[in-house]
């Protein structure tokens, strides 16, 4: 985690320094006057830049230039804007991943939970960019909370520590996918409804009509233009017919969304109007949380510009590939890894250039371990229930029973295999919130030498543990899973 964030946590978000800016002595009419001619200067210096004569601009840097600098530090802001030389974003064999993540916000009831969260991953080399949706159900470890849902990760971050939530999901979400996490931006309603309308609303595709019945509107087939608050329901319906009535419709919708305002921030309209400019400065004032920098935003604004849409790819992690639905025991629904752990996941988001890699549809799922499942409590059916849970993630469950005695407080892993399944074990023991008890007692039903007995305290183990059939782990469930 260490490494991580040396690369991650440069928290200096865009508000802070524009921040610096409005803190001269200038009243607000005089600044924006200011603000208006210093930005068409700015911003004409800077197209010019772009599009005529950047190697000489960027080598030379005139004497004028630097003394209209020093005596004006707006515009000295705008000239910092131009990316010298090679690009300022940070690499990773030519890759960059940045985490988006969208939230209520305040006046929003659960607020500060995620209701979008994507990777967005950009490839220098080949110049493509790739979106990946990751639903708000998956169950995943977090540290210090233990299993949860994926969107809780910026309400756990936040109560930890105010404006804390974006890196604390970028931190545990670098973990488990095995990748850096090299910037998260993270916005919330408010400001993705005003930037929208601030920029005249977007033109999206529909790819097929569907109706809401919770917000009572329609969305027709074709090209249509959605004002702010069209766009949020967009985005955010749940509750559609004609199949977009899932997590993972919507996340398809968000991606067309970040498709659609990358078209319209980045075109000449909108780099050469101060007002708009000045409408991106008040909603990332008040909305937006990143750590990402002024040089960095340029940069970013200068690789987008040049990829290529057509390339763009496309993934939602849903149940038609890596995911499979269930029940908690107290009954909320969540997705699990069909593998039974997040290395596949990992590894399709590691690859997701690879559109060998992407486009495969036989992805490996682990050997799952064979399963005893023993109810330790006096909750009947227990067994049953979470023999039925494991059964669909693939795992073979090869006897359901009762254990020994019911009052068992937690629950118990014996582990027969002597650690040949370790993965598998660190699932269930973190899925369980189990006590482990390693290389425990295979050789029970075979011939075991005086030495491998000695290594096993036999009080450790129930009267009925003998002479079981043929199996990787003995689950006694207790009563820890009830709560």
């Amino acid at each position: 985690m260490s490494d991580f964030k040396n690369n991650l946590i440069k928290d200096n978000s865009l508000s802070e320094k524009f921040e610096k800016c409005s803190q001269k002595k200038l009243n607000w009419k005089n600044f924006f006057i200011y603000f208006s001619l210093a930005g068409i200067i700015s911003f004409v210096v800077i197209l010019l830049a772009f599009v005529y004569a950047p190697n000489i601009i960027l080598s030379k840097k005139n004497n004028a230039l630097k003394k209209i600098e020093k005596e004006n530090s707006l515009l000295n802001q705008f000239y910092r804007f131009i990316p010298a030389g090679d690009f300022l974003i940070k690499k990773d064999q030519n890759r960059v991943n940045i985490l988006l993540l969208g939230i209520g916000g305040d006046n929003h009831p659960g607020g500060l939970l995620a209701d979008t969260t994507m990777l967005i991953s950009l490839n220098f080399k080949t110049k493509e960019m790739a979106m990946v949706s990751i639903p708000r159900d998956l169950f995943v470890p977090i540290s210090n909370y233990g299993w949860q849902k994926i969107n809780t990760l910026n309400s756990f971050g936040e109560t930890e520590k105010f404006g804390n939530g974006a890196i604390f999901t970028a931190e545990n979400l670098s973990q488990l996918f095995e990748i850096p996490i090299h910037y998260y931006i993270r916005i919330d309603f408010e400001g993705f409804k005003k930037i929208i309308d601030d920029f005249g609303g977007l033109d999206i595709y529909v790819e097929k009509t569907f109706h809401d019945s919770l917000h009572q509107i329609t969305f027709k087939q074709g090209w249509q233009h959605f004002d702010s608050k069209k766009a949020l329901t967009f985005a955010r319906s749940r509750h559609g017919n004609n199949g977009e009535g899932s997590d993972f419709a919507r996340a398809k919708r968000q991606q067309k969304i970040i498709v659609a305002f990358k078209g319209k921030f980045l075109s000449l309209s909108t780099l050469t109007n101060p007002q708009k400019i000045s409408a991106i400065y008040e909603m990332l004032k008040n909305h937006l949380k990143t750590n990402l920098n002024v040089k960095e935003i340029i940069s970013l604004l200068t690789i987008f510009k040049n990829m290529d849409i057509a390339k763009i790819q496309h993934f939602v992690f849903d149940t038609s590939n890596y995911l499979y639905p269930e029940k908690t025991i107290a009954g909320a629904f969540i997705l699990n890894p069909k593998a039974g752990n997040f290395k596949e996941m990992s590894l399709l988001i590691q690859n997701i250039f690879d559109k060998n890699f992407v486009g495969k549809t036989d992805f490996v799922v682990i050997n799952k371990p064979r399963l005893i499942i023993q109810n330790g409590t006096d909750n009947p059916g227990l067994a049953n229930k979470v023999a039925q849970d494991l059964k669909n993630l693939n795992y073979k469950i090869i006897k359901i029973n009762n254990a020994d005695h019911q009052n068992y407080e937690k629950t118990i892993i014996y582990d027969l295999c002597f650690d040949q399944k370790s993965e598998a074990l660190v699932f269930l023991q973190k899925k369980f919130n189990a006590t482990v008890i390693p290389n425990a007692f295979r050789f029970l039903n075979s011939s075991p030498s005086a030495e491998e007995i000695a290594t096993v305290p036999s009080n450790v183990f129930p009267k009925n543990i003998k002479n079981l059939p043929s199996t990787d782990f003995l689950i006694i469930l207790g009563k820890n899973i009830l709560k």
